[in-house]
């Protein structure tokens, strides 16, 4: 992605929080909150919330973005204060709509976005949310364009409505 905005290939585009080349410049526009999600496909019925511990979180099958499951460990680190997990992974997607439709189809757990998860469940998914009481895991979105590249006014006009609708979404977020 970084090179293709160096190249000249992609005049921006929309990232979340992973590593860029030096040369790119970033302006957060948008932090999604992340859930750690089931169908009721999966996990016909949840335990007692004192049941919802390590062990039980161990006992899962997870779909993960990335081989060693870095947002599924980051989520459980902030979400549930739990440092150390053996995490069954059974599926790696590389993408929003994989790891959604994995869970949908009962394979397994997995984090998403809660503006995806509020689609899923208008579309009549029987997505479910783990519950936590502490505060929730956020991703932040951020533009990511050339520094000092000059854009046309299409373009600039184009980044600007799409950072503005996304910076609303802030408000409807947290239904």
């Amino acid at each position: 992605l970084s090179e293709m905005i160096i190249r000249g290939e992609l005049d921006f585009a929309f990232v979340d929080e992973f590593k860029l080349d030096g040369r790119i410049a970033t302006q957060k526009v948008y932090d999604e909150r992340l859930e750690l999600c089931y169908s009721k496909k999966y996990l016909k019925k949840l335990p007692e919330e004192k049941s919802l511990n390590k062990k039980f979180f161990e006992g899962l099958s997870y779909i993960s973005y990335q081989e060693d499951a870095p947002v599924l460990r980051m989520w459980f680190q902030q979400v549930l204060k739990i440092r150390k997990i053996n995490l069954n992974v059974r599926a790696r997607v590389a993408d929003v709509t994989g790891i959604a439709q994995f869970v949908r189809n009962g394979i397994g757990v997995g984090v998403l976005p809660f503006h995806k998860v509020r689609k899923m469940r208008e579309a009549g998914d029987a997505i479910e949310i783990f519950p936590y009481k502490s505060k929730p895991m956020f991703n932040s979105i951020s533009l990511a364009y050339l520094a000092g590249r000059s854009q046309s006014p299409a373009v600039s006009n184009c980044q600007n409505w799409l950072s503005s609708e996304l910076k609303s979404l802030r408000l409807s977020s947290e239904d």
